[in-house]
């Protein structure tokens, strides 16, 4: 992942990578911020095959592995953390998911939304 921008209350967030955990952000996230969001690009793997290192995207189809690209606050149980993941589609791109898309490419599984 790189270009990861934070923000919370519609203001950038100062943050750094843990010293030892290359895995750990570390945001200061002023008082009052109920909600952050994060955006990056995600770069996949060339070559691989193993599992986390198989390729996940060519120039015609994107598979997010999204236990790779979630973040969730540490000390957290990740079943009481709710999420809205969005992924920004070329213009001439389509979605394919498990649920049958609405129109407006946004797809809705039960209380998740995906955009």
């Amino acid at each position: 992942m790189v270009g990861v921008e934070i923000s919370g209350n519609g203001q950038r967030i100062a943050w750094r990578r843990d010293l030892t955990d290359m895995y750990a952000l570390h945001p200061d996230v002023p008082q009052g911020v109920s909600r952050i969001e994060l955006k990056f690009q995600f770069l996949s793997p060339g070559s691989g095959g193993e599992f986390g290192r198989s390729v996940s995207a060519t120039p015609r189809l994107v598979d997010p592995e999204w236990n790779q690209v979630v973040f969730y606050p540490a000390g957290h149980y990740s079943r009481a953390i709710s999420l809205r993941p969005r992924v920004k589609l070329p213009p001439a791109g389509s979605l394919a998911a498990r649920c049958k898309p609405p129109p407006r490419r946004t797809a809705r599984c039960g209380s998740r939304r995906w955009a």
